[in-house]
């Protein structure tokens, strides 16, 4: 590895490149020239000494050590965050801190309100909110890096504890103009698109893996991207399409630039969990007064967001019970 300094401006640039799959695509957002980006990130391919990227004919894609350099990015980027929050809190008098993690098709349908909420009906308390992937955000539960998640369908751990709170459906999503015109369609019609989802670890896909093997569908993703915002993208120009929850693509839908539709044959779901940390000592309710009310109006808030592809199936009481035991 040669003697390059890194600095966080070259991750920040890296990252981006990662969630778009498109170097010029990035450029684009990040403001710089192309050849500038180019050339960062050649510099950090020279510090590490190993290719960071695999370029083809639809964009760039991380070589296996460029994802792992993306996931420890992503990893110091949150702690650089959560560094400016506790310093710049230091020495404030009774002053409590919580944070939260939520899966980006949730910080998009709520990441707002979610802190909008705490300033007014959390006294003494300041609220990080964390974004990533289900996966990510679990392992950040688990080792205590977060102190609460909510999180697909989480495999159990030891160091966790799970709530199942809501049930989602996800829903194909394309360009307006390139929809089917049945609002209702088939798994094997959602399936004739070229398909952009996630990782190989990513809960929707392997839950698009499970019941197309189960139903002998041929499934191929065409494009993989560990990004919402790329695969909106994609999606957006038209490429490929996607199978998403509605908060994934809310605000698209919003302005009429994606469109969706119900996948009726099977009916796909995915539940939504909570999950904290196990064996902590003080239950983070009696720590924090309110905490139960305030994520109980968060989770009644995720339900009517989502325009009825969404239901809520963990009662009230359970959140209760839910910090209560195991402490």
């Amino acid at each position: 590895m040669k003697d390059v300094d890194l600095n966080i401006r070259q991750l920040r640039y890296y990252v981006k490149v990662i969630e778009t799959g498109s170097i010029t695509r990035a450029s684009e957002l990040l403001f710089i020239a192309q050849p500038a980006l180019s050339l960062s990130i050649k510099q950090l391919e020279e510090s590490f000494g190993v290719p960071l990227l695999s370029r083809h004919s639809r964009g760039v894609e991380p070589t296996a050590a460029g994802e792992l350099l993306f996931t420890r990015a992503q990893m110091l980027f949150n702690f650089i965050d959560q560094m400016r929050t506790d310093v710049s809190s230091f020495g404030r008098a009774n002053q409590r801190s919580f944070s939260l993690g939520l899966p980006p098709s949730l910080m998009a349908l709520v990441g707002t309100e979610a802190i909008l909420s705490s300033q007014t009906n959390l006294e003494n308390t300041t609220l990080t909110l964390r974004e990533d992937p289900s996966f990510v955000l679990t392992e950040a539960v688990e080792n205590k890096e977060i102190n609460l998640a909510f999180s697909y369908a989480p495999i159990e751990r030891t160091g966790i504890r799970s709530l199942a709170m809501v049930q989602e459906i996800p829903l194909l999503v394309t360009r307006s103009d390139l929809a089917p015109e049945r609002t209702v369609i088939s798994l094997e019609e959602a399936l004739r698109y070229p398909i952009a989802h996630g990782g190989k670890r990513d809960v929707g896909r392997s839950c698009l893996e499970f019941v197309t093997s189960e139903r002998n569908l041929p499934f191929e993703i065409a494009y993989e991207m560990q990004s919402i915002a790329g695969i909106r993208d994609i999606v957006i120009r038209g490429i490929a399409a996607s199978i998403l929850p509605y908060g994934a693509v809310c605000r698209e839908v919003e302005r009429g630039s994606i469109a969706i539709r119900r996948i009726d044959e099977p009916l796909l779901k995915h539940t939504m969990h909570l999950i904290r940390p196990a064996n902590m000592g003080t239950p983070l309710s009696k720590e924090i007064p309110g905490l139960i009310p305030y994520l109980i109006d968060l989770i009644n808030e995720i339900v009517n967001k989502q325009q009825g592809y969404a239901k809520k199936i963990g009662s009230n009481e359970s959140l209760y019970d839910f910090f209560e035991t195991d402490y």
